[in-house]
């Protein structure tokens, strides 16, 4: 017979601390074999990652990680160690369905972006007096308005001067939030990335937006010029895409930048130097975003 409490525990959590390099290959994995989430958390009482699939720098980021993926109950969680990566000390949670359920949506309520627009889960009532909402669940793909990066993002296009001729791209669009804030703007959005779950993921984020995000699967070969290009990816990305990401931009076109850390921020001019001229960066919790327009 099962118990009230056996009934209750309908989830289970596969967990491991791993050194901050295996921290990303662990995710994806924990992804692959069919995790429903996974979660990255700093151990030793430090913060925890607001977002998943952000890699740090092993200069400045963190040396253990708690990396936990979770799992429907009839999983059967041995089974899925042994698909993960080896040598490492995993452990099995199992987690009742109210407090799993309960935590996490206590945890994600609706954030204000700026100007009276907030990011809001769609279990949440609209803020009052909210301008502007973005339904948006957590889901399989980077950007839900939590971490630092996306947060200065829409920050940064709320302030820019976006109208109904701008032409706005996404660049590795993710859950599509930057692109849904440019569209909710008025601009014309491409939204493309390599990941076509990520894709997915846009599309129905967009469709639940009342939006519309021009997808594409193949950023490498986009030619659409833009009045503005928002990238929240990582530095070396960044660096290696600097002359793909330029030639997509309109004469005095707009980059914004995100996705490294403070430290980070001259190496990136220097990628750009020849072509961007860059304001002071906007720095938050170690992060800095860089926004410049093409120079004349």
């Amino acid at each position: 017979m099962v118990s009230p409490e056996q009934e209750a525990t309908t989830y289970q959590s596969v967990v491991a601390t791993v050194d901050e390099a295996d921290v990303e290959a662990l995710e994806e994995r924990l992804w692959a074999v069919g995790a429903m989430a996974v979660s990255c958390e700093k151990i030793a009482g430090e913060d925890h990652f607001a977002e998943p699939n952000v890699l740090q720098s092993s200069a400045n980021g963190w040396q253990r990680t708690r990396v936990s993926g979770l799992f429907p109950r009839q999983v059967l969680a041995f089974e899925v160690i042994k698909q993960l990566p080896p040598g490492r000390d995993y452990k099995i949670c199992e987690l009742a369905e109210q407090r799993w359920e309960e935590t996490w949506r206590r945890d994600l309520q609706p954030i204000e972006i700026g100007e009276r627009w907030w990011v809001c889960p769609s279990w949440c009532e609209t803020p009052a007096g909210a301008k502007e909402v973005i339904i948006l669940d957590p889901g399989r793909a980077f950007g839900t308005g939590r971490h630092e990066t996306t947060l200065l993002c829409l920050q940064a296009l709320l302030r820019s001067s976006i109208s109904a001729q701008s032409v706005v791209i996404d660049y590795g669009c993710g859950s599509g939030i930057l692109g849904i804030a440019a569209a909710k703007l008025g601009a014309q959005v491409l939204a493309t990335d390599i990941d076509p779950i990520a894709l997915e993921c846009a599309r129905e984020n967009a469709a639940q937006n009342d939006v519309s995000l021009a997808l594409h699967e193949d950023p490498e070969v986009i030619q659409t010029k833009a009045d503005i290009v928002v990238a929240n990816i990582l530095l070396n990305p960044l660096i290696t895409l600097a002359p793909h990401l330029v030639s997509l931009l309109k004469p005095g076109g707009h980059i914004i930048f995100a996705g490294v850390l403070n430290g980070q921020c001259d190496d990136l001019r220097r990628a750009y130097a020849h072509a961007i001229e860059f304001q002071p960066a906007v720095l938050k919790a170690g992060w800095a975003l860089l926004e410049g327009c093409l120079r004349s």
